[in-house]
């Protein structure tokens, strides 16, 4: 999200076509590179090599209408933990603080493992309840992030 990002109203168009270049055309690329990534991807099930590799979408609708992938998990995240606007947003997380980026990049990357292979047609949710409970917090943050994060 741009910093001067806003709502409706105030922000400002040329700030809303950059996040949309940004967001949609991310994706694009994403997906046209990974289609050949993935094609290429050697498969061999005797060695535990999967079929293709996996897709891990970031956000719900494509596990909500499906893809024709073998393996598809959308992975919900929170707002980082960034400067910008951080009070407008801080009241709104049930966790009383913000995800690190690092506690996003270990849920994709289980998503990528083996580990997730039975898994399909799901949401995983790093979002410290976010998305299960939108509330405003009050008093100090109710877990600190792990040791090993920080």
């Amino acid at each position: 999200m741009h910093p001067a990002d806003d709502n409706a109203l105030n922000t400002e168009e040329r700030i809303w076509d950059l996040t949309m270049a940004v967001n949609l055309k991310g994706v694009w690329w994403g997906c046209k590179y990974a289609i050949i990534a993935m094609r290429n991807n050697p498969t061999d099930e005797s060695k535990g090599l999967r079929v293709g590799g996996s897709i891990i979408n970031t956000a719900s609708f494509v596990a909500i209408m499906g893809a024709a992938t073998p393996q598809l998990a959308s992975l919900l995240m929170d707002f980082l933990n960034t400067e910008e606007k951080r009070q407008r947003r801080m009241v709104h997380l049930p966790m009383g603080r913000f995800g690190e980026a690092i506690e996003v990049a270990k849920g994709a990357l289980f998503l990528a493992s083996d580990d997730s292979s039975y898994m399909t047609g799901t949401d995983f949710k790093v979002d410290g309840g976010l998305s299960s409970c939108y509330v405003t917090a009050t008093g100090e943050p109710a877990l600190a992030p792990p040791a090993s994060l920080v």
